[in-house]
């Protein structure tokens, strides 16, 4: 079953695990750019077709990139709030372009505590924030034990 076609809307989970398994299809084909997105527009259904017929105005087909494509599809299905609270940085090379735009996402989807430590670390790039976070996470762990 296409995740696409759930009543109330898709879980971004099993949309994000449905992209990503035809992604695997597509490198095991070599698929260009061009041969991924048309592919992809081939499969959509329901509301996703009706939601790219109005999308597609807005760009140039030809050249349209497949992580332009995703980004426009995850702009669509997901809000930005609802992927910063529930899915922390699952989504964050979908909507953020740069290291500081990653990071800021990435921050607003900790645990308070967790973003707390993070900030007083003065971390500045995206992979010192994930990992000023793990070792905060796993900080937090050893002081739930604790108690």
């Amino acid at each position: 079953m296409n995740p696409l076609e759930f009543i109330g809307g898709p879980d971004p989970l099993v949309v994000l695990e449905w992209v990503k398994s035809l992604e695997a299809i597509f490198d095991y084909l070599k698929f260009t750019d061009r041969d991924k997105v048309s592919c992809d527009v081939f499969i959509l259904v329901k509301a996703a077709h009706i939601w790219w017929e109005a999308a597609k105005v807005t760009v140039n087909i030809r050249e349209l990139k497949w992580n332009k494509f995703k980004e426009l599809f995850y702009a669509k299905y997901f809000l930005r709030e609802v992927k910063a609270k529930k899915e922390g940085c699952v989504f964050v090379p979908f909507i953020a372009e740069n290291d500081k735009d990653k990071g800021e996402h990435f921050l607003r989807g900790l645990k308070p505590e967790i973003r707390r430590d993070v900030h007083m670390s003065k971390v500045v790039t995206y992979q010192d924030i994930v990992e000023r976070a793990l070792l905060a996470e796993h900080d937090e762990q050893e002081i739930e034990k604790e108690r």
